[in-house]
């Protein structure tokens, strides 16, 4: 294979295109913001490829594969067998007229209402398959594969593309036999680089990691846009998802609790678990009345003496709880402080995780991790913050639009975001900042409490100053409280989150974030480059895996 054959076709991407893939190039919508930058420049095979791709996520979307069946029957685009099956997906969506009912049943989150109405609906013949996409979709929230399967099996003579949300199930289910039928016979219809990629995906999943390499670097050959895959591809060649080494020096790790007694007693076991190689465990108990005081006591004797608590008698919430632990004389000797939200399930390895991610970018301000849904572990939570570029010019007398692009909302977790790269920011589940990083930073807002906000404009405050956060992806978190495609917030909270909003985007000017978004593109695409002309190295050797 000749040399920079992977970074010469990157280098002659259209920058519009450039854009959303240095983010990554998985996720329908995501996708489809390429596909139109790529039809705006004139990049006809990069539209297609970008097209299929974004279907090929979420096949059964008939908004989208009415639009694309017109597409591959003009043009000759993919095979008659795909040809047929967007016909038919087209033909079996349906789309109501009137959806205000189910919108605001879904706004409400319940569970049992929601299956009912779905229920009622698909018991009307004929069967649609918009309701069938909406019945799956609760199923993934409530984390019922078996039931997939059966609303699945049920209506499989619809669509073959009601194959692709089989074959996750399977996967997910550890049936991998079974899903790796599924995921060759729909890839067939999309072509070899996405058959690559999902056996390549599932194989990974399965722990196979020499067959699913070699099947990310077939993808990768025939589609070189797919960011993503450049990402995972290069870390599991150079052996740097599995790298596990301590934080270089002493480390605290730090964790504020209000009326969660159980949550933190579910934590504390899983902490009790983890190698902390003399890390010493701070946990403020931020005045609660329920239990916790009781259960902070039932985990002295098992840490001994690394072990310390504060008890304040009120809620002084989150920000000033990260700043209380900060100023504690033990925390402030330590090198490194590792904050934890009081709801995550950790691995026993996650400080080594974290180490491995300070040893690859010692100059970070902060290490954090790919978090997923406890209940629906499939399910992204957070993995690493890049911000969007403003879509309009903003008046002088408004604020900038602070925005993160969120393409791991748009999937289910398959390993897509495990790569350890920089970002903008990273979640406050868990994270570990250097000590000098808390030194400096002046500490976490208080006016943003008691919303998330307070870390991610810690970030964006740091960012501002020129330095970056750090992504592990290797190290994967379970948190308990619901967020993204599952979460739910009541009025008063959904309030309190978007005023928090606001006051970050009126914190910094419009130019200033301007400026830290243009770093973070120069930085990813410095990023990406080493990645490709490392990967033309190997990659045509690697590449050589049998479907």
């Amino acid at each position: 294979m000749p040399n920079n054959t992977l970074l010469n076709a990157w280098e002659r991407l259209p920058e519009s295109v450039k854009t959303p893939l240095r983010i990554g190039s998985c996720g329908q919508p995501h996708l489809l913001e390429a596909a139109r930058a790529a039809s705006e420049t004139g990049e006809e095979d990069l539209w297609r490829d970008l097209l299929l791709s974004a279907c090929a996520e979420s096949p059964v979307n008939g908004d989208l594969a009415m639009q694309l069946f017109g597409l591959v029957e003009q043009r000759g685009w993919g095979s008659p067998e795909l040809l047929q099956a967007l016909r038919g997906v087209a033909a079996e969506w349906r789309k109501p007229g009137n959806l205000d009912y189910f919108l605001r049943l879904a706004a409400k989150r319940d569970t049992l209402k929601i299956q009912n109405f779905l229920d009622k609906q698909l018991s009307r013949p004929p069967a649609s398959l918009f309701w069938i996409s909406q019945a799956l979709l609760q199923t993934v929230v409530a984390y019922d594969p078996q039931r997939a399967l059966h609303l699945l099996e049920r209506f499989s003579e619809l669509s073959p593309l009601l194959d692709k949300p089989r074959a996750d199930m399977l996967a997910f289910l550890g049936r991998f036999d079974e899903a790796k039928e599924v995921y060759a016979r729909i890839g067939a219809l999309f072509g070899e680089a996405q058959q690559c990629l999902w056996l390549g995906q599932l194989a990974l999943h399965a722990g196979d990691r020499d067959r699913g390499a070699g099947l990310l670097a077939r993808a990768l050959l025939l589609q070189p846009w797919r960011t993503s895959l450049a990402f995972r591809l290069d870390d599991l060649l150079h052996g740097r998802d599995e790298e596990v080494c301590d934080p270089p020096g002493a480390t605290a790790v730090c964790l504020y609790t209000f009326n969660k007694a159980e949550e933190l007693r579910a934590t504390l076991d899983s902490l009790s678990r983890c190698r902390l190689e003399g890390a010493r465990v701070f946990v403020l108990d931020n005045g609660a009345t329920d239990h916790t005081a009781q259960v902070l006591d039932s985990f002295s004797d098992r840490f001994g003496d690394l072990f310390h608590r504060i008890d304040l008698p009120v809620n002084v919430g989150a920000a000033a709880a990260r700043n209380w632990l900060a100023s504690i004389e033990e925390v402030a000797a330590c090198d490194f402080v590792c904050y934890m939200d009081d709801d995550i399930t950790l691995p026993p390895d996650f400080l080594g995780r974290l180490g491995a991610a300070v040893r690859c970018y010692p100059d970070a301000f902060v290490y954090g991790c790919k978090v997923c849904d406890d209940a629906a572990p499939p399910c992204l939570q957070a993995v690493d913050y890049h911000l969007r570029r403003p879509g309009q010019p903003q008046e002088p007398e408004q604020p900038p639009r602070i925005e993160p692009w969120k393409p791991h909302l748009q999937i289910l977790d398959m390993g897509q975001f495990d790569y350890l790269r920089p970002c903008v920011s990273t979640t406050g589940c868990l994270h570990l900042f250097p000590a000098s990083t808390l030194r400096r930073s002046g500490g976490f807002s208080i006016q943003l409490s008691p919303s998330q906000y307070d870390d991610f404009e810690h970030d964006l405050r740091l960012g501002l100053k020129g330095g970056f956060a750090a992504y592990q992806g290797s190290l994967r978190i379970l948190h308990k409280k619901r967020t993204g495609m599952a979460g739910h917030v009541d009025r008063q909270q959904l309030g309190n989150a978007l005023g928090n909003k606001l006051k970050v985007e009126w914190t910094h000017a419009e130019s200033d974030m301007a400026g830290l978004i243009q770093q973070d593109e120069q930085r990813l695409e410095a990023d990406l480059r080493e990645r490709f002309a490392r990967l033309d190295e190997m990659i045509g050797e690697v590449g050589e895996a049998s479907l």
